[in-house]
C-alpha cells in the first residue's frame, strides 16, 4: 500500500506523526483478539511473533512492537549532500572538498575523496573511493566507475588472490566484495556509499563511520581520542589535509523542496517506524542539499536509501518506483537488488561471492541466463563472454597461449618525467622526490594527522622538502613527534597540559589525549510535554498525555527501593491546558509529592532519607540513596544519579549503563509504553498551520544564533532546536511561552554543564526579575585569586598591578567586574571578557605587546579594546581555576609573577600554576551604582 502526502505540514507535526503510525497498523477482530495488519498486506495473528533479520516483532491486541536484536552486520552510509550515517545511527554532514578516513580497522580502511560537483562546483560530490586491503593492495573507484589498483591491474572485474573482487553489480553500483567480512558498495550515479561489516568488527572501527559498538555516545570519537560534541570538529579530525576549507552551511532557499519531498517517509513506509527512527531520516532528508543535475531525482536518492535501511532489518517494503528508467538490451531494472548480476569473469575465475543476503543494490541488472561483460558494458550470453587470464582479456575466438600479447590494445608510451632539482631543505627536513612509493609533501606528517600516518596517501605524490622520520610539521617547521601538541577543536594543548572533560582529566601525550576513566554523575532531563534526554544521552520523544510514567527505579545498598514518577497536570485556571507536572518520589515507605509549589510528604521512615529545599526556580529533593531530583514547579524535571547505580536502574530515564544499546533497541512509543504505570490514551497531535509553524521556528532560531554561539562547539544544538519547535507547537491550547522558555532553558542548562554560561534572558525573552536591568554592569564584583592565595590588586596612582594578600578592609580596591569583552569577535569559539576596576569605573586591565599590565581608562579605539580582552579557558590547568589568554597574542596568559608583579606571558610547561586564577564573589554593595537585591545567574547551582 502506498500513500502520498500532498498537504505541506510543519516539521514538528511530521515528527509526531511517525510515532502515531505504529498504533494505526491494526485490524480489529471480534472479541478481544485483534490481529495486526502491516501496510504491505502481511497479517500477524494476535499473540504471534514476526521474526525479522535484525529485530523480533510481536502482535498484541492489534498492535505491533519490535525489539532490535543488534545481531546484524553494521552498515555505514554516505548519501544526499554528503550526509553520513554511522554504524550506530548517528548522523552528520561533510562540508569540505577534502579526503577523509571513512572507516579504519586493523584489516582494512576506506577513504572518501570529495571534490566540486561537475554540474555545480559550489556543491560537494564524491570524486573517488579508496579501499586499502590489509596493506596489500589499494583499490580506487572513481565517480565515472573507472577502477585502478596499486598493483597496476585495471581489468574489470578486478580479482585479487581469491580474497577480493571489484565488479559492477548493477547500472548504479560498483561493489568491493572480500573474504574478511566487509563489503563496500558505491552508487556512482546517485552518489551513495555503503560500508557493510560483520560482527567480527564490533568495537574495532574508527573514522567517520564511528565505533560500531551499539553505543552512539562515542560515535564522534576524533582522531586524537576525545569524543566531540560538535560533529564538525569530529569530521575535521579525520581529514588528511588540515588546510581544506569548510563551505558555509546551505542556504535554506537552495533546499530541493525539502519538506514536500521528504513527507513520503512517514506516509509511504509506515511499517518502517517499528524498526527505525523514522523521524531522524526525515530530518536528514530535509537538511540535505541534493545535486539537481543528477540522473536520479533528489527525493529518489533518499527514498532508496531509506527503503534500503528498512529492508536491511528484514521488514518487507514497497520500493519507490520514481527512479525507474529504460535499461539496455537483456537487462531489467530491479529496485530491491534481489536479482544478483552475474559477471563474465565468473566463468573463468572464482570471484569472491556476496555472502550477505541483504545487500540491496538497485539498478539495471542482466536477465537470468545473461552475464555482464565489463569490456563492452553489455549483457551477453555465456558464449559471447571474453576470457580472462590474470590481467589479460581475450575476446571470443582469439587464441590464448603463453606468447600472446595485447597488441593494439597496449597503452601509448608515457613521457619520461623531468628530473627534479632538490629543494634546499631546512632543519629536520629531507627532500622527497616521490620515487619508491613515498608520500611527498601532500601527505607529509603534521601534528594534526598523526593518527592517519599508516593510511595510503589519497592524493598524487608532490615532490619537495618533508619532515624526516620521527618528525612532524607544526606552524611551518618540523618538530619531534614526541613534542606534538594535541588539537581539541581549534585549540592546541602541549605535551603535559591537561583539560577537564566532565569528571575526568585528559592529558596530552605525543599528540594524543590520554584520559582518566572515572564514572561521573549522570543526568536525565524531562522537560516540556514530550522530551526525555536519558542518562545515557539518548533522546526519546514520547507524547505522554495524562499518563503516569516511571522515570527511575532502583534500590540502595540496603536493598531499600526508590522510584521517581511523573504525570502531567492540567490547570483549571489555564482552561485545562497542561501547565505543570506532578512529581512523586518514593524512598522506602516515604512518599514525597511535588506539584507546582506544593510539597507533601507521607510515610513511616524518618526524615533523613530525603532532604528537601528550594534554590532559585527549583524545588530540590536530595536522597541518601544517591539521586537528586530538581523540579522547577512547571514542566522541567532533572534527575542526577550517582555512578554507584550505573547499569542498575530502570525507567524512562534508561538504565544508565553508559551505552545506548537498550534504549535504541525499540521505538520511542514502545520504550514509553514499557515504563507506563497506568493504562492511558495518547492524545492526538494538535493541528497547525504553515504560518504558525514558521513563527515558532523563527522564535526557536535563537538557539542557532550567535547568542548561543559559544556553546555550539560544546553541545549539538540540532536536537534542542527541533524539540523547541515541537513543544511550542504542542502548547497551542495553553501557555506556549511556558513550553518555549522551558525548551530554551534546557539547552542553556546543557551549556552550563559544559562550562559555557549564556545570559539569554531579557525583558522581552523569558524575563527573570532584575537580571535584565543589571546587564550593563557585567558580572561581579569578583577578586582574582591565584593558587598561592594572593589576589590581583590595581594601584590607581601608578596604574600598575601586583599580587597581594586579600584584605577585607581594602576589598573594594581589590575587586573587578567581569564584563563582556570590549572587543567583539562573533567567530570566537571561547567567551571573551574584560576586567573593570570596581573602585574606578571605566578603568580596565590592559596588557601591552611587551607583556606589561596596567590600568587604563576606556578608549574607543580597536587596538585598546583588543588589548583589554581575554579568552576564558575554563579549568585550564587546575580544576576550579581558569586561564585568561591574550586575545592579541594566543598562547600568552595572565600570570602572577614570582616578584609579586602581574604580566601577560607565553605559556611554558610548568607555568600553569602561575597562570591559574579563581574568581571569588564579593558581597559588598557597588559604590555609585544601582544594584538589584536579586539577580538571575544562568549557571548557578542547582540549575546544572
Amino acid at each position: 500500500m502506498k500513500m502520498k502526502m500532498k498537504m505541506k505540514m510543519g516539521s514538528a507535526t511530521l515528527t509526531l506523526l511517525a510515532i502515531f503510525f505504529s498504533s494505526a497498523w491494526t485490524a480489529s477482530a471480534d472479541g478481544d483478539v485483534q490481529d495486526c495488519l502491516l501496510s504491505n498486506g502481511i497479517v500477524v495473528e494476535d499473540g504471534k511473533e514476526l521474526p525479522l533479520r535484525c529485530a523480533n516483532c510481536s502482535c498484541s491486541k492489534g498492535r505491533m512492537s519490535c525489539f532490535q536484536t543488534h545481531e546484524c552486520q553494521g552498515v555505514c552510509s554516505v548519501t544526499g549532500s554528503q550526509a553520513i550515517r554511522t554504524f550506530d545511527d548517528s548522523t552528520f554532514t561533510i562540508r569540505s572538498f577534502c579526503a577523509y578516513l571513512l572507516v579504519k580497522t586493523d584489516a582494512f580502511s576506506v577513504i572518501l575523496n570529495n571534490g566540486p560537483c561537475k554540474e555545480d562546483p559550489r556543491k560537494i560530490c564524491i570524486d573517488s573511493l579508496e579501499f586499502n586491503f590489509q596493506g596489500k593492495i589499494v583499490i580506487t573507484i572513481n565517480s565515472t566507475g573507472e577502477v585502478t589498483s596499486s598493483k597496476g591491474d585495471t581489468v574489470m572485474p578486478l580479482h585479487y588472490d581469491d580474497l577480493l573482487t571489484v565488479r559492477k553489480v548493477s547500472s548504479l553500483f560498483m561493489e568491493v566484495a572480500t573474504t574478511i567480512g566487509v563489503v563496500v558498495q558505491y552508487d556512482i550515479i546517485g552518489g551513495r556509499v555503503y560500508v557493510i561489516v560483520d560482527q567480527v568488527y564490533l568495537g574495532k572501527t574508527q573514522g567517520l563511520c564511528g565505533t560500531f559498538n551499539h553505543n552512539s555516545n562515542d560515535d564522534f570519537k576524533s582522531a586524537n581520542g576525545l569524543v566531540e560534541a560538535n560533529p564538525q570538529y569530529f569530521v575535521d579530525s579525520w581529514r588528511f589535509h588540515s588546510s581544506c576549507p569548510n563551505l558555509p552551511p546551505p542556504n535554506p532557499s537552495e533546499l530541493d523542496g525539502s519538506v514536500g519531498n521528504c513527507s513520503f517517509i512517514e506516509s509511504s513506509f509506515p511499517d518502517c517506524g517499528l524498526v527505525m527512527n523514522v523521524d531522524r531520516y526525515r530530518q536528514d532528508c530535509e537538511r540535505s542539499v541534493f545535486n539537481p543535475m543528477s540522473a536520479v531525482l533528489p527525493s529518489c536518492v533518499i527514498a532508496n536509501d531509506f527503503t534500503r535501511h528498512c529492508a536491511w532489518t528484514g521488514m518487507a517494503v514497497n520500493y519507490a518506483e520514481c527512479d525507474e528508467r529504460q535499461c539496455g538490451q537483456n537487462a531489467v531494472y530491479v529496485p530491491d537488488g534481489k536479482v544478483l548480476q552475474r559477471d563474465c569473469r565468473s566463468l573463468t575465475d572464482s570471484l569472491v561471492p556476496v555472502v550477505s543476503e541483504a545487500l540491496y543494490t538497485a539498478g539495471c541488472v542482466c536477465l537470468p541466463g545473461f552475464y555482464y561483460d565489463s569490456v563492452s558494458g553489455k549483457c551477453v550470453l555465456p558464449k559471447s563472454c571474453p576470457c580472462y587470464r590474470g590481467s589479460t582479456v581475450f575476446q571470443p575466438g582469439e587464441q590464448i597461449n603463453k606468447n600472446c600479447v595485447c597488441g593494439s590494445n597496449c597503452p601509448p608510451e608515457e613521457d619520461i618525467p623531468c628530473t627534479l632539482a632538490p629543494d634546499v631543505c631546512l632543519k629536520h627536513e629531507v627532500f622527497d622526490d616521490c620515487a619508491g612509493g613515498t608520500r611527498g609533501k601532500a601527505c607529509e606528517p603534521n601534528c594534526q594527522n598523526l593518527g592517519l600516518l599508516e593510511e595510503p596517501c589519497p592524493t598524487q605524490c608532490q615532490p619537495g622538502c618533508v619532515c624526516k622520520p620521527g618528525y612532524a610539521r607544526l606552524d611551518g617547521v618540523c618538530i619531534s613527534m614526541r613534542d606534538c601538541p594535541c588539537k581539541h577543536r581549534n585549540e592546541l594543548f602541549y605535551p603535559g597540559e591537561s583539560m577537564t572533560v566532565d569528571c575526568n582529566t585528559c592529558t596530552c601525550l605525543e599528540g594524543i589525549f590520554k584520559c582518566t576513566t572515572e564514572d561521573c554523575n549522570m543526568i536525565c532531563n524531562v522537560y516540556s510535554q514530550s522530551q526525555y534526554v536519558l542518562f545515557d544521552q539518548f533522546w526519546e520523544k514520547y507524547p505522554s498525555g495524562d499518563c503516569d510514567i516511571e522515570l527511575l527505579a532502583g534500590s540502595d545498598q540496603g536493598a531499600k527501593r526508590f522510584s521517581v514518577s511523573v504525570k502531567q497536570d492540567r490547570c483549571v485556571e489555564h482552561g485545562g491546558a497542561v501547565c505543570r507536572k506532578r512529581v512523586q518520589i518514593q524512598f522506602g515507605s516515604t512518599v514525597i509529592t511535588m506539584k507546582g509549589s506544593d510539597i507533601e510528604m507521607n510515610g513511616t521512615d524518618d526524615g533523613d532519607g530525603v532532604h528537601i529545599y528550594k534554590a532559585g526556580f527549583y524545588n530540590i529533593a536530595v536522597s541518601k540513596a544517591g539521586f537528586t531530583v530538581y523540579y522547577d514547579t512547571h514542566l522541567d524535571i532533572i534527575i542526577e544519579l550517582s555512578p554507584a547505580h550505573k547499569g542498575a536502574v530502570s525507567g524512562m530515564c534508561g538504565d544508565a549503563d553508559g551505552s545506548t544499546r537498550r534504549e535504541s533497541a525499540v521505538s520511542a512509543l514502545d520504550f514509553g509504553k514499557m515504563n507506563l504505570l497506568t493504562e492511558c490514551t495518547i492524545p492526538p497531535t494538535p493541528s497547525t498551520t504553515e504560518e504558525h509553524t514558521k513563527y515558532i521556528e523563527s522564535r526557536c532560531s535563537i538557539l542557532r544564533s550567535k547568542e548561543f554561539g559559544l556553546c555550539h562547539a560544546e553541545v549539538n544544538v540540532d536536537s534542542y532546536y527541533s524539540a523547541c519547535v515541537e513543544e511550542s507547537l504542542l502548547c497551542k491550547d495553553g501557555d506556549s511561552c511556558l513550553c518555549f522558555c522551558t525548551s530554551i532553558a534546557a539547552y542553556s542548562r546543557a551549556c552550563c554543564r559544559k562550562g559555557v554560561p549564556v545570559e539569554w534572558r531579557n525583558a522581552d525573552l523569558c524575563p527573570a526579575p532584575c537580571e535584565y536591568y543589571n546587564r550593563e554592569l557585567g558580572e561581579g564584583p569578583f577578586v582574582l585569586a591565584a593558587l598561592s592565595g594572593l589576589v590581583v590588586v590595581a594601584d590607581f596612582d601608578t596604574k600598575l598591578f601586583s599580587m597581594q594578600p586579600y584584605d577585607v578592609i581594602r576589598s573594594i580596591k581589590q575587586a573587578f567586574m567581569i564584563t563582556e569583552g570590549l572587543y567583539k569577535d562573533p567567530y570566537s569559539s571561547k567567551r571573551l571578557v574584560s576586567f573593570e576596576s570596581i573602585d574606578h569605573p571605566n578603568f580596565f586591565l590592559v596588557y601591552g605587546d611587551d607583556g606589561s599590565v596596567s590600568l587604563k581608562q576606556w578608549q574607543s579605539g580597536t587596538d585598546f579594546r583588543k588589548h583589554a580582552t581575554f579568552l576564558v579557558r575554563k579549568n585550564r590547568w587546575t580544576k576550579g581555576y581558569d586561564g585568561y589568554e591574550s586575545y592579541v597574542t594566543r598562547g600568552n596568559y595572565l600570570q602572577a609573577g614570582d616578584d609579586a608583579g602581574v604580566t601577560v606571558s607565553n605559556y611554558i610547561q610548568g607555568l600553569g600554576n602561575l597562570m591559574s586564577f579563581q574568581t571569588k564573589v564579593e558581597s559588598f554593595s557597588l559604590p555609585n551604582r544601582k544594584l538589584c537585591t536579586w539577580s538571575y545567574m544562568s549557571c548557578h547551582s542547582p540549575l546544572y
